[in-house]
This record gives C-alpha cells, structure tokens and sequence, in this order.
C-alpha cells in the first residue's frame, strides 16, 4: 500500500532490446517457471496502468567488473575464500553438484551476448 502522494520504487530485470526465444527460455528458468523481464516501456506501462503518475525511468546494462568489485568490497577477501572453499567441499562430496558443474561447463552460463539484451531499470512513479 502506497499513501497519496507516496512513491513507488522498482529495480527491475529489463530488456534492452527484443530478446531471441533462447534468451527468453534461459532467463525463465534461471529466475523462475514463470518470471520474464519486461521492456522499459512494459514496465512504464504496467505503472501507468497502476494509477502511478511522474514515472522516472532509468535504464542501465549490467557492468560486470563493476558487479564483481561490489561483491568483493561486500564480503572482502575472507568472504570470497569462503565461498570457494565452501564450492569446492561441495564439489567434492556431491556427485550431482559435480554433473551441474560439468554441464555448466559444456554448455556456459549463460547464452551469449545476454549482456547486450538484458540490463536493468530503475522505475519511480507517484501515487496521485
């Protein structure tokens, strides 16, 4: 619930440009069953159709050497040998870990040039 005159903020998965079926396919189920991003002017939409007024849209793609530096300055050093060390006991004790990470592997991450599509938006609308 927003009060009169209150805002609304959202930091939202968005396309940058129309996105191949794989890419739509890959995000689905890497987010969820269900879930999907939307283009910048969707989600200005979908706010519209909220009642929300004085939208303030802000669309960015995703700096990965930026991304990782956060990271790092979040949990410093220490954090970082502590994932991998947490990784790698895994990895060793757990054979289905082990074929996730052989078939991540084999077939990436993520599909190709997703950084070229895919970013993020920074959405602000006013309850009237």
């Amino acid at each position: 619930m927003v009060k009169p005159g209150g805002l609304v903020g959202l930091n939202e998965s968005t396309w940058l440009q129309p996105p191949s079926p794989e890419l739509i396919a890959w995000l689905s189920q890497d987010m969820a069953a269900n879930a999907t991003a939307h283009t910048a002017e969707e989600w200005e939409g979908l706010l519209e159709s909220a009642g929300l007024q004085d939208l303030v849209v802000r669309i960015s793609k995703v700096d990965t050497r930026k991304e990782v530096l956060g990271l790092f300055r979040r949990y410093g050093c220490g954090g970082f040998l502590q994932i991998i060390g947490r990784a790698l006991t895994l990895y060793l004790r757990n054979p289905e870990y082990r074929n996730f990470v052989r078939e991540t592997r084999e077939g990436g991450i993520i599909p190709e040039n997703t950084q070229d599509y895919l970013g993020y938006g920074l959405y602000i609308g006013r309850k009237p």
